[in-house]
């Protein structure tokens, strides 16, 4: 076989792998953003500012698709943040992306930061996703956005304290491959010394999940027919 034709079959069985999962999808590097104050701190795993490097990772099974910040913006003094996504949790087939975060402000004032954590390369054929949030806060409220590709899977709309949690799923899922799914957290503090704890999660549901859920979607339908139909009672439906 002549040097060209070689060249041309490897490419294609490398694009073919490409597309089954077989190999990751090139740049499927994980991303985390926070920003405040006119401040904005991007830290890509295994890059400069990622506390969870392999070099210093604390796991036996490494710290790949782990990426955590410590440090203050704007007038958040105190955050701890870990974005969690492939191959530590989940895969490309499966996908999960995890926040969990600590934050507060200092006692010169409130304020607004804003949390993304994004990861590419995921080829999962999913119906949905699921959302689901939970914290605590002595700030004005935490919200808590997914996206698709940079479309809106879900919102909560504004959550506040002491406690809170909110559990939402989207109604699509990706029509092509790869795909891009990303995590918003925002967090408002109206004053300083106010703290935020959040741990938010963003996954494909188990297919038990949706039947439960269809089973329930279906029992509130049949529920609102036989109010609506006269004389089903007197035949026990």
């Amino acid at each position: 076989m002549q040097r060209p034709c070689r060249t041309v079959l490897s490419l294609a069985v490398i694009c073919g792998l490409l597309i089954f999962g077989a190999i990751p999808a090139a740049y499927a590097v994980p991303i985390l953003t926070l920003s405040s104050g006119g401040q904005t701190i991007t830290i890509t795993d295994e890059m400069p500012g990622d506390v969870f490097t392999n070099a210093s990772c604390p796991f036996v099974t490494g710290c790949a698709g782990i990426v955590g910040f410590a440090g203050s913006i704007g007038n958040f003094l105190i955050n701890i943040t870990t974005g969690t996504t492939k191959p530590t949790i989940g895969s490309a087939t499966e996908p999960v992306l995890d926040i969990a975060s600590l934050n507060a402000t200092s006692f010169l004032g409130g304020g607004t930061l804003t949390i993304t954590f994004s990861e590419t390369g995921f080829t999962g054929q999913v119906p949905a996703f699921i959302g689901s949030i939970g914290g605590t806060t002595t700030g004005t409220g935490v919200t808590y956005s997914t996206f698709l590709n940079g479309a809106l899977l879900g919102t909560t709309g504004v959550l506040t304290g002491p406690s809170f949690s909110s559990v939402f799923l989207s109604n699509f899922g990706p029509t092509s491959f790869p795909y891009t799914l990303t995590q918003q957290i925002v967090i408002t503090h109206s004053a300083g010394g106010q703290f935020t704890s959040v741990d938010a999660m963003l996954h494909a549901p188990e297919p038990g999940s949706l039947v439960l859920l269809g089973s329930g979607l279906l029992g509130l339908g049949l529920l609102g027919w036989r109010k609506k139909v006269p004389g089903l009672k007197s035949y026990g439906l």
